[in-house]
């Protein structure tokens, strides 16, 4: 999996640099492969720019967005 985030990573990095619009998705995919890591800081950032780059993407993205911050505050509250 390791492998397989970082062929992405550096697909979407060659993407950006080249000024092509990353694909549907991607950020998407790459955002959760960071999250099943444990990263969910990145996920969520991931998850940010694919909902701004692709709108339509705009519901589904800010729920995964506002579920993963609400578990992080949960997890925060639990350490009190």
């Amino acid at each position: 999996m390791e492998a397989l985030r970082l062929n992405l990573e550096a697909h979407v990095a060659a993407m950006e640099k080249s000024g092509q619009k990353v694909a549907p998705g991607l950020y998407a995919e790459l955002g959760t492969l960071y999250l099943q890591a444990g990263s969910s800081d990145k996920a969520i950032a991931l998850y940010s720019r694919e909902r701004d780059t692709w709108p339509e993407s705009k519901g589904l993205m800010t729920a995964m967005i506002q579920n993963l911050e609400r578990r992080q505050q949960a997890k925060m509250e639990a350490e009190k």
